[in-house]
């Protein structure tokens, strides 16, 4: 770690914001997994920052724009998340990935919610 980032580190528990900044991380790893979980069904398309340069991210924009078999494929992809266990299916993804079956087995996930269609 360079002494720039170890100053920040230091100055972070200074001031006493070390778990405010475990939360943000956390907060942020667990955003980061949602997207990927998009970027792999084919519903959405991820940069990344270190790659990314102003002529793929045009390429990328205008293959979307001037694609349509592109964007109906996006289209259909992002439509199969909208139904009504997806957000319990996308939190068990999200759990198994990060290595907490246990959690992922919850009856909390697995039960249909009352009143729904399977």
């Amino acid at each position: 770690m360079g002494a720039v980032q170890q100053s920040f580190e230091q100055f972070v528990c200074d001031l006493g914001l070390a778990p405010v900044r475990q939360k943000f991380l956390r907060r942020l790893r667990f955003a980061e997994k949602i997207a990927l979980n998009f970027v792999e069904t084919g519903a959405a398309r991820m940069a990344q920052q270190r790659t990314a340069d102003p002529e793929r991210l045009a390429a990328d924009l205008a293959e979307l724009c001037l694609d349509s078999t592109v964007r109906d494929s996006m289209r259909s992809a992002l439509a199969r998340w909208h139904y009504p266990r997806a957000a319990s299916d996308l939190a068990k993804n999200i759990l198994e990935s990060a290595g907490f079956p246990e959690l992922a087995a919850l009856p909390s996930l697995q039960d249909k919610p009352a009143g729904l269609p399977e």
